[in-house]
C-alpha cells in the first residue's frame, strides 16, 4: 500500500505557493548557520522556564538541550526569553493547561499533518485554544494571518482536541514595528470559520501534491526556500529581469508613471534577492577550496580575503573604557560599538586627528589600546573579477 505523504507545518507557506517545492527542497544540502543554533538555544530556554515556573507538559522524553554541544546564548539575545515568557504568561490564562514543544499530527485521507507548535494553551473544558510560535530571525516572517505555518497549527488543534475557538500568534521579537512589521500578529477563528480552515486547508494541499511538479516563484515562497540559483523557476526570473530592465524600459519609467512595470521590476528583484545572495555565499566557499572559478562567459572570479567588522568580546568591558574616557553628552553614539564612532567620540574628547596623522597621538591610536583588546575582527570575503 501507497504510504501517504507527510507534510510539515513549516513546509505549508512553500508548498501552497510553490508545488514543485516538496520535490526540489530535498535535493538540495541543507546550510545551517549560527542564526539557526541561536533560535534552538532561545526555544529551549524558553520552554525550560515555561516548565519551570508555570508547569508546562513537556514532549514524551523530555526537552532537547541544544547547550549540550557547548554553544553558549549571546548575552545580548537573553532578553528574549524573558520577552516571550512574559507575553505567554499575560495571554493565557493560569487556569488552562499548558504545553511546550509538543508534537501534533492527524491524517486526512490522502496526506498526514505534523507540526512541533512552540506553545499550546487549552482551556479546562477543552472548548479553547491559544498557541505561540516565537521567532527569533531578524527577517520578519508573514504575519498570523496570512502564514499558512500558523494555520496548520491551528487545524491540528481543532483535530486533536476539538476547540471551538482558537487563536495562534506568532511573536518575533527581533522585528522593528517601526518599518511597518508587527511583533506580535494573530490568526484567530471560532465556530464554522474555525472547522472551515479544516477542509479548505485539505482541498489546497491535495491540489498541491496532484500538481507536483509545477514551480512557481515569488517574494513569499522564494525567501525562505533553500533551493536558490539552482531552481529552474528562479533562473526563469533572472531572465524575465533582464529582460525588464532594458534602457528602453527604463526609459517608459522616467518618460511617465508606467506602475504596472515599475511593480514587475520591484517583485522580480525581491523574488531573486535571497538567492543572488545564497549564489554569492556558496561561491565563496567554492572559492575557498578550489581558489578561482571560471563563469561560463570566460570571466574568472578570486576573492580577496581583508579585515571585516569587529566583535565585541567583552561589552562591559568596552563600556567601561567608554564611560572613564568620554563625556556622557558624547558617549550615546559611541554606544553603539561601531568603530568609527567611538573613533569620532575619542578624536573630539581628546582634541586629536582621528587617523593618518604625524601627530603623535590619534583617536586610531587610543582606540587600539584601550578598545582594541575587548575586540575581535572578522574577515570579508572580496571578490575579484578579472
Amino acid at each position: 500500500m501507497r504510504q501517504k505523504p507527510r507534510i510539515r507545518c513549516s513546509q505549508l507557506p512553500q508548498l501552497l505557493s510553490c508545488h514543485g517545492s516538496r520535490i526540489l527542497i530535498p535535493r538540495v544540502r541543507a546550510r545551517p548557520g549560527k542564526e539557526a543554533l541561536e533560535g534552538k538555544v532561545l526555544h529551549y530556554l524558553s520552554a525550560k522556564r515555561l516548565v519551570e515556573q508555570f508547569g508546562a507538559q513537556v514532549p514524551p522524553g523530555g526537552l532537547v538541550d541544544p547547550t549540550a554541544a557547548g554553544y553558549k546564548l549571546k548575552s545580548n539575545s537573553a532578553w528574549i526569553v524573558d520577552w516571550y515568557v512574559n507575553l505567554v504568561k499575560f495571554d493565557i490564562p493560569v487556569s488552562w493547561s499548558l504545553e511546550v514543544e509538543t508534537t501534533l499530527e492527524w491524517e486526512f485521507k490522502h496526506w498526514i499533518l505534523d507540526g512541533h507548535p512552540d506553545v499550546i494553551g487549552t482551556s479546562a473544558d477543552s472548548k479553547r485554544g491559544h498557541g505561540k510560535d516565537l521567532k527569533t530571525g531578524n527577517d520578519p516572517v508573514l504575519p498570523a494571518e496570512w502564514n499558512e505555518q500558523v494555520l496548520g497549527y491551528l487545524v491540528l488543534q481543532v483535530m486533536n482536541d476539538g476547540i471551538e475557538y482558537g487563536r495562534f500568534d506568532i511573536a518575533q521579537p527581533l522585528v522593528s514595528e517601526e518599518d511597518g512589521y508587527e511583533r506580535v500578529s494573530t490568526l484567530e477563528r471560532e465556530g464554522g470559520a474555525l472547522r472551515g480552515l479544516v477542509s479548505s486547508l485539505d482541498e489546497r494541499v491535495c491540489e498541491a501534491l496532484q500538481d507536483a511538479g509545477a514551480l512557481n516563484s515569488g517574494p513569499k515562497q522564494c525567501k525562505w526556500c533553500p533551493v536558490g540559483i539552482q531552481c529552474p523557476s528562479i533562473q526563469a526570473e533572472l531572465t524575465h529581469l533582464r529582460t525588464l530592465l532594458t534602457p528602453q524600459n527604463l526609459a517608459r519609467i522616467r518618460a511617465e508613471p508606467d506602475d504596472a512595470l515599475l511593480g514587475d521590476i520591484i517583485i522580480s528583484v525581491k523574488t531573486v534577492e535571497k538567492a543572488i545572495k545564497d549564489a554569492g555565499e556558496l561561491l565563496k566557499e567554492r572559492l575557498g577550496v578550489v581558489g578561482t572559478i571560471v563563469a561560463g562567459d570566460g570571466t574568472r572570479i578570486s576573492q580577496k580575503l581583508e579585515g571585516g567588522k569587529y566583535k565585541v568580546l567583552d561589552p562591559v568591558k568596552v563600556l567601561e573604557e567608554l564611560l572613564d574616557m568620554i563625556d556622557v553628552d558624547r558617549l550615546a553614539p559611541a554606544l553603539q560599538f561601531s568603530r568609527g564612532r567611538i573613533e569620532d567620540a575619542i578624536a573630539a574628547q581628546f582634541d586629536v586627528p582621528k587617523a593618518g596623522s604625524s601627530s603623535e597621538q590619534t583617536a586610531e591610536m587610543i582606540f587600539d589600546a584601550r578598545i582594541g583588546p575587548y575586540l575581535e575582527q572578522g574577515t570579508r570575503s572580496k571578490l575579484v573579477f578579472q
